[in-house]
């Protein structure tokens, strides 16, 4: 008879790590802005964002790569599965976990844990943090990711220009509450000053996506304007 520490654990299901509260980020802008090295405060919010990131890439090899971690034992399991296939179950050869294929995918779906075009952006930050060694090299490891936008890393970007803000798959709150947060974030003397950098440069892109939307709802309206006019897929800005 199978030992019950060697049965097969059927019931556990994936964990995603969650986006990281605004409040969090926004006391350690407010400290650093203020010259103060909260290094437990850096750790905490530099390490949910690690583990964030780490999420949105696994995401990208189910979606990539056919390929997702055993969330019982952590094998690999190869996708062999059509997406999306409703009726089909996913199952590890190593433990005999097993959980329907519409189960799994609905524990990430809707989730911000689609990589988009910022899959570059979240693994070089996975590298940075590995690698920082103070609480400056963390400090500007987190402000990198979070000032950065989808597509911004592209030499060919699509129709639409830059998508949206990176911060939207990793703090919470909708696309307008996070750019709204983002803008207000604390700087002071103590804010390095390729933090400010970031900023700024941030809200150039910010303003660029703007002028890309105002442009994309100009041409629609003109369109509307035409008889028999048809619209194909979204492909507005910003997106």
């Amino acid at each position: 008879m199978m030992a019950m520490e060697d049965r097969p654990r059927r019931d556990v299901r994936p964990r995603w790590a969650p986006r990281v509260p605004r409040d969090r980020v926004r006391r350690l802008y407010e400290s650093v802005a203020r010259g103060l090295i909260d290094e437990a405060l850096i750790d905490d919010v530099g390490i949910r964002l690690y583990l964030r990131c780490k999420s949105i890439l696994t995401v990208q090899e189910i979606r990539s790569h056919r390929r997702l971690p055993c969330p019982s034992c952590g094998q690999t399991i190869a996708l062999t599965v059509p997406w999306p296939d409703d009726e089909s179950a996913l199952h590890c050869p190593s433990c005999q976990w097993t959980m329907a294929w519409a189960d799994y995918w609905a524990t990430f779906r809707h989730q911000e844990l689609g990589p988009g075009g910022a899959a570059d952006i979240f693994a070089d930050y996975a590298k940075e943090w590995e690698a920082a060694t103070t609480p400056r090299d963390k400090i500007l490891a987190i402000d990198r990711v979070i000032h950065r936008w989808h597509w911004e890393t592209r030499e060919e970007r699509p129709s639409f220009g830059l998508g949206r803000p990176s911060a939207v798959n990793l703090i919470e709150g909708s696309r307008k509450d996070v750019i709204a947060f983002l803008n207000c974030l604390s700087y002071g003397d103590g804010s390095p000053g390729e933090a400010t950098a970031n900023r700024d440069a941030w809200r150039e892109r910010w303003q660029e996506v703007k002028d890309n939307q105002a442009r994309w709802h100009a041409q629609r309206a003109e369109r509307l304007r035409r008889p028999g006019s048809a619209f194909g897929q979204d492909d507005s800005p910003g997106r």
